[in-house]
């Protein structure tokens, strides 16, 4: 299985890109926070690669295993079958040596019997007592030969039929050799694919370091930036540039941050001297009610902010858009975190500079607050 290595310098680009903070607020860009996740998902899928590649080596080493036991097995046989063959080899050079001396003792009878010119029926009829006598002598004569050849046939029998048995057992052992070489390749293969599967597995590991020193570092900066352009923020601080900004928005359009409670108390405006930077949205019976997110994006900030937020959440809906919450009794959610529009982010307080229960909703674009109502 392949494995891309990752490639850092392009993602150290995109984070020293994507993390700008500007005066009176703060922006961190989709392109950051996405690097983050690409991070984190490049070590979730580095993690996946690991255990499987640890699952494919536990695999390999059970077929070796096996394997091994197969060869052992087969060497096994084929001792068993060398055992048989010298068996059968011994049985033959025994049958071969009792042939040759059936053979010599045969051909002595021959050599006698004709240094002494042989012995024919005339000879035998002539040396006999009587007729029956003739009759057992010539029949003795004749039973020593037939003896004789039956005797050698016999052995000549036996010896083909070892050697017939050898030959089947050397087949055995031919094709147990086989197998076993075989079985011995079949091994082989598999430790070069453990071994391929273990020089994988170290480079796995190698790019999950690489990735993780990568996301700690990008995680790192962005709350850095988080932390410098948090502690900055103030709550009725001046913005710079032109205020009333009209932004197209690429989404499908805000949810109200505060269902069922649709007052606003104070608008995005200048107020005592300064520029209110969103809308303070308020109404009886309003504490404690939940706030929701007014698009799906990834939370960047939940905490407590001590320039007048008091209890805050920053939510970054992608392409330079942030939303924020202010004056919170409590946050439902943590940095990182995925939430969907409408989805549950915090609940209506009065922490921080406030003088009353109430939420205030911010809208950022590219660190630079603008009003709000706009994009509803």
């Amino acid at each position: 299985m392949a494995i891309e290595s990752i490639r850092k310098s392009a993602l150290s680009l995109l984070l020293c890109g994507a993390l700008l903070a500007v005066s009176g607020g703060m922006a961190v860009s989709a392109a950051s926070q996405s690097d983050v996740d690409d991070l984190k998902d490049k070590i979730e899928s580095l993690e996946e690669d690991e255990k499987e590649q640890q699952k494919i080596q536990e695999e390999l080493e059970a077929r070796i295993e096996e394997t091994e036991r197969q060869i052992a097995l087969c060497t096994q046989q084929i001792a068993g079958l060398d055992s048989e063959i010298e068996t059968k080899e011994a049985e033959i050079d025994q049958k071969t040596a009792e042939l040759e001396d059936n053979k010599e003792l045969f051909k002595q009878r021959l050599r006698a019997m004709y240094m002494s010119g042989g012995t024919n029926d005339l000879e035998v009829l002539l040396g006999a007592d009587d007729f029956a006598d003739y009759l057992v002598k010539s029949e003795l004569s004749r039973s020593i030969s037939e003896h004789d050849n039956e005797l050698m046939e016999e052995i000549a029998n036996t010896i083909s039929e070892v050697e017939a048995e050898k030959a089947e057992v050397e087949a055995k052992k031919a094709e147990r050799t086989a197998v076993k070489k075989e079985l011995a390749s079949q091994k082989s293969s598999l430790n070069d694919d453990l071994a391929e599967s273990k020089a994988l597995l170290a480079q796995i590991g190698e790019d999950k370091d690489d990735a993780q020193r990568e996301y700690d570092k990008a995680v790192a900066d962005v709350e850095a930036q988080i932390k410098a352009a948090s502690s900055s923020d103030s709550y009725d601080g001046e913005i710079s540039g032109e205020t009333g900004i009209i932004v197209d928005y690429t989404g499908d359009g805000f949810c109200w941050p505060c269902p069922g409670y649709y007052g606003i108390t104070s608008g995005f405006k200048w107020r005592w001297g300064r520029q209110h930077k969103g809308i303070d949205i308020s109404s009886s019976g309003i504490y404690g009610k939940p706030i929701v997110a007014a698009d799906s994006g990834t939370v960047i900030v939940a905490g407590y902010n001590n320039g007048g937020y008091g209890n805050y959440v920053m939510v970054d809906h992608g392409n330079g858009f942030i939303t924020l919450y202010g004056h919170m009794s409590a946050y439902a959610v943590s940095s990182g975190q995925q939430v969907s529009q409408g989805e549950v982010i915090g609940y209506v307080g009065n922490t921080g500079r406030s003088t009353g229960p109430h939420l205030h909703f911010e809208v950022r674009v590219d660190g630079t607050p603008v009003d709000p109502t706009q994009f509803f």
